[in-house]
């Protein structure tokens, strides 16, 4: 089951914000979401994954996209979508710190993580700053065509 949350949903009365979701997942699908840094790494995403919470924004779009192909589409986001995301992340990032979560990262390629236990209330303000504050790559999905 999955739960959501419309606490950053509305924020400006306008409708648009982001929801925040927890989905259920397989194995499978959790291994596909995690970023590839190395295999020992994933290796050990995957031993943790019984302990693992997923939470994500989604987030009510002004933006528009079109397909240019069967493999690839282009979408571009406003800046108001782009913040809406970046205050969803942001709340998703101090919910697992507020769950008492030991260890926390995101879904970004670079596969970025922190160990909540041993950091500082500033050097968590940092992480939560840089990874929130993050420009969504949204022009580029899909494969080129070749």
């Amino acid at each position: 089951m999955t739960a959501m949350s419309t606490v950053v949903a509305n924020l400006d009365e306008s409708g648009y914000g982001a929801l925040i979701q927890t989905p259920s997942l397989h194995p499978g699908m959790f291994s596909v979401l995690m970023p590839w840094v190395s295999g020992i790494d994933i290796k050990m995403r995957m031993c943790k994954f019984s302990r693992t919470a997923h939470i994500f924004a989604l987030a009510r779009d002004h933006g528009s996209g079109e397909v240019i192909s069967q493999s690839k589409i282009q979408y571009k986001m406003t800046g108001t979508d782009q913040e809406n995301l970046q205050r969803g992340l942001e709340k998703v990032l101090r919910i697992l710190a507020a769950a008492e979560a030991e260890e926390i990262g995101t879904h970004h390629r670079n596969g970025k993580k922190i160990n909540v236990t041993r950091l500082s209330s500033c050097e968590f303000e940092k992480f939560v700053k840089e990874e929130s504050g993050r420009a969504f790559d949204a022009d580029l999905f899909g494969t080129p065509d070749g």
